[in-house]
């Protein structure tokens, strides 16, 4: 089991007067059942604003529970008069609901989402409310995210920088325009379209990395480095689909008699060795026992371990967090500078808590600008390795024309070439498969109506 993955706490704002309101509705509900959908729950409330309803807090913004079901809460949104409020007063609304959970311990992404097409914003022109509300977002280290304007980038965004950048260069119409602008630059959050809403929410994020594993890299008995490991990569979707766990439904058979069923009440759990059976008792199949550990096995050439094994489905980093003591600090540059020169990684066994699977993985020494300190690749178990297979005959060599390759440059995002425009590129995107079952679930949920 991985350390806790950093959870969210998220202020939802929805424009009751947003022209087209349906697209707003859509990325509302994208988002709500991502978060439903996922194994981490993450807090969010919602709210409206340019209500008719008057909250005691703030004039024209209103608190929806966010626990409805999803057809309920939409259903509840339509039932609501427009009216009028502040959209700033909006935000700070919005910063005040969060202020409480920036003071939790741990590492928490704070968030404001802001559902609009912006064409119901005033310029308020108070310089004093505009610079509280910088102060505060920049204080309270919080993502503002303003989705349905209709902005498209001009080239394929593939990374936070590329985000950054198209932020800082956007244009747009309104006299609150320039301070919706000033928000995003200053605080490095983003507008977007309401179809690149539900991407952005959830791959832009996690500024401070996620909650750390501080259990210490241990040379033997004597040394062990008190820095903590933080992951940086997930492949892992955040929600697929399982079989119904019903046991009930599962026939056993005889292997030499397939029409033959078994009663698993007629059945003892065991392992086979050496041609004999071993009955072993069911709460004792499998048990791992042995502590919680992060343990240096040894020292390896780095070309003993190729590429197309560090293809695990997380990585993470071994970094210093400038509180170690510097006895530690020299200790840690001086061994990661050695391996550099000798072109060496480090083997070790990771044990995220006690009694669980061990995981072996390779340390690989960094010291460039974005990486000071080691990445750490899990490596597989060799059940999980197919053999290469050697063909007896060496491939044919094939003459690619050159209007094969323009043919392929011209698909290929990262090129030049290209000639195809997509907004995001795919790491810049949540998991297709993911999508596609959000976009089931609403197909379900919109069924007769």
């Amino acid at each position: 089991m991985p350390p806790a993955s950093a959870p969210k706490s998220c202020v939802i704002l929805f424009d009751l007067k947003t022209e087209d309101r349906q697209k707003g509705l859509d990325s509302l509900t994208n988002i709500l059942l991502y978060n439903r959908l996922s194994e981490v729950k993450d807090e969010c409330k919602l709210f409206l604003f340019n209500s008719h309803n008057v909250d005691a807090q703030c004039a024209g913004v209103s608190l929806i529970n966010s626990n409805l079901t999803i057809d309920a809460l939409i259903n509840t949104i339509k039932t609501f008069e427009v009216g009028e409020s502040n959209w700033m007063e909006a935000i700070i609304f919005g910063i005040n609901e969060l202020e409480e959970e920036f003071n939790k311990p741990g590492i928490i992404t704070l968030q404001i989402v802001v559902i609009s097409d912006l064409k119901s914003f005033k310029s308020e022109k108070n310089k004093h409310l505009e610079e509280s509300i910088i102060k505060s977002l920049k204080q309270h280290d919080i993502f503002v995210y303003f989705i349905g304007p209709n902005v498209q980038p001009s080239k394929t965004i593939f990374s936070e920088h590329d985000l950054i950048e198209w932020m800082r260069n956007l244009e747009g119409k309104g006299e609150y325009f320039d301070f919706v602008k000033r928000i995003v630059t200053e605080t490095k959050s983003c507008i977007c379209s309401f179809d690149l809403g539900v991407h952005l929410f959830n791959s832009f994020k996690y500024r401070k990395g996620k909650q750390p594993w501080t259990e210490p890299l241990s040379f033997g008995t004597v040394l062990s480095l008190p820095f903590p490991t933080i992951k940086i990569t997930d492949r892992q979707p955040p929600f697929k689909l399982q079989m119904d766990k019903n046991d009930t439904d599962v026939k056993r058979v005889c292997e030499e008699q397939e029409d033959v069923e078994i009663n698993m009440h007629d059945t003892v759990s065991g392992l086979v060795r050496h041609g004999k059976f071993v009955r072993i008792p069911d709460e004792k199949l499998f048990k791992i026992e042995g502590p919680r550990c992060f343990s240096v096995l040894g020292f390896t050439d780095s070309k003993k371990v190729p590429e197309y094994l560090l293809q695990g489905e997380e990585t993470y980093k071994l970094v210093s967090t400038g509180v170690q003591d510097d006895s530690y600090l020299e200790f840690f540059w001086t061994l990661i500078s050695v391996m550099i020169e000798l072109d060496k990684y480090i083997v070790a066994k990771k044990v995220y808590y006690a009694n669980l699977n061990p995981k072996y993985v390779v340390l690989i020494p960094r010291l460039d600008k974005d990486t000071r300190g080691f990445i750490v690749c899990e490596l597989p178990y060799a059940e999980d390795i197919a053999f290469d297979y050697k063909e007896e005959n060496s491939a044919p060599k094939v003459q690619v024309s050159k209007e094969t390759t323009n043919y392929l440059d011209s698909m290929n995002v990262t090129s030049d070439k290209c000639k195809i425009q997509v907004p995001l590129a795919p790491r810049m995107m949540i998991d297709t498969n993911c999508l596609n079952m959000i976009n089931k679930v609403k197909e379900k949920l919109t069924e007769g109506k």
